[in-house]
């Protein structure tokens, strides 16, 4: 075999092992909702919706992993930037607000036979995200709703303990009423027996 021919029949077996690599076989399908994960050129997710599912239970196509998340968006579009060998490599964009930011993303699909296969049920892709940032707003505002919440309560502390205090003397004012009608009551009492006694004299004599 010539150099030519050599080189040339080289060319045509890379050209179908580059070609059944990147682009499955038809006849692979394992079924007929099913889709090579290297075949999704892109994904839109929304927030509120399911996955479809087939083996497990569906799932949250958004599902936020921070401590303290945001207003999850309402859509988040991933694209397909190929594959390291391994895994494929996605680039999401969304409208998070307050300055957050995409921190570490995870595309989770489910496989079409076993948990791992390349074939996943087309519809069954979600998304887990962590977000880093926000606003100096986004702070000033919670640092503003906690001040008003310690304001809120030493208020109401302070409102308690008037109420307590005016109560007291409120009552303090009725003992002191009652003890003085009570001797009042006695004096005349003792008055009117002297005064009846005393008349009763007189009148006989």
């Amino acid at each position: 075999m010539s150099s030519s021919a050599r080189c040339t029949f080289l060319f045509a077996v890379a050209c179908i092992l580059t070609l059944m690599l990147s682009q499955p076989a038809n006849e692979q399908k394992p079924g007929p909702n099913a889709v090579h994960i290297s075949m999704i050129p892109k994904l839109v997710l929304y927030s509120g919706r399911k996955t479809t599912f087939k083996r497990v239970s569906p799932v949250d196509q958004l599902t936020c992993l921070s401590k303290n998340c945001p207003t999850p968006p309402k859509q988040v579009v991933c694209e397909n930037r190929g594959s390291d060998g391994i895994t494929i490599n996605w680039k999401c964009t969304a409208d998070l607000g307050d300055g957050y930011r995409f921190g570490e993303l995870n595309v989770q699909c489910e496989g079409y036979r076993y948990s791992g296969d390349e074939w996943v049920l087309e519809g069954s892709c979600g998304l887990e995200y962590e977000v880093i940032g926000g606003s100096s707003r986004t702070t000033k505002k919670k640092a503003s709703l906690t001040i008003y919440h310690w304001i809120g309560i030493g208020i109401i502390i302070l409102i308690s303990f008037l109420v307590g205090l005016f109560g007291e003397s409120r009552s303090g004012k009725r003992t002191s009423t009652r003890s003085r009608t009570s001797t009042r009551s006695t004096f005349r009492s003792s008055s009117s027996r002297s005064s009846s006694g005393f008349g009763r004299t007189k009148s006989s004599r």
